[in-house]
């Protein structure tokens, strides 16, 4: 993993990969990493789509793994022009989406998430609360709650 970051910060130094900013004077973004999945972040311009492309061609050489495109996704932000974009996607060989789904069960924002957004989570809690009921007013579990006092 410290070598796709020195990769990534070479890549900066170069003037090959621009990093993005959250907020105008904002930290620059770096790689998020978790377990098996990365995330990686730039402008969508033709020189930053080839630095990700080296960058990941390094990664894959140096570990003996490939990154599966085709699970892969590629996001833009909504003020990137629609020709840049198509030029990063055809480039990256990844296709478009418009969220990045759900990891863990969870979603994942690209924007102000939504009380739609959360319904999910909602709904899968109202569904185990009524056996979590049911499991607090029988007798074993009440017997246990003694035991412990």
């Amino acid at each position: 993993m410290e070598r796709i970051l020195r990769n990534i910060d070479q890549a900066v130094l170069r003037k090959e990969w621009f990093p993005i900013t959250i907020s105008r004077n904002g930290p620059k973004s770096f790689p998020w990493f978790f377990v098996d999945d990365l995330t990686l972040f730039g402008r969508a311009t033709k020189k930053s789509s080839e630095a990700i492309l080296t960058t990941l061609e390094e990664f894959n050489n140096a570990l003996g793994q490939k990154v599966n495109f085709k699970k892969s996704k590629v996001i833009f932000s909504s003020n990137c022009h629609e020709d840049w974009a198509n030029t990063c996607i055809s480039m990256l060989g990844i296709r478009k989406s418009k969220d990045f789904g759900k990891y863990l069960g969870f979603p994942i924002f690209h924007k102000s998430p939504t009380n739609r957004d959360f319904q999910l989570i909602i709904d899968s809690m109202n569904t185990k609360l009524p056996g979590l009921k049911e499991l607090e007013q029988s007798e074993v579990y009440q017997l246990q709650k003694l035991k412990k006092r």
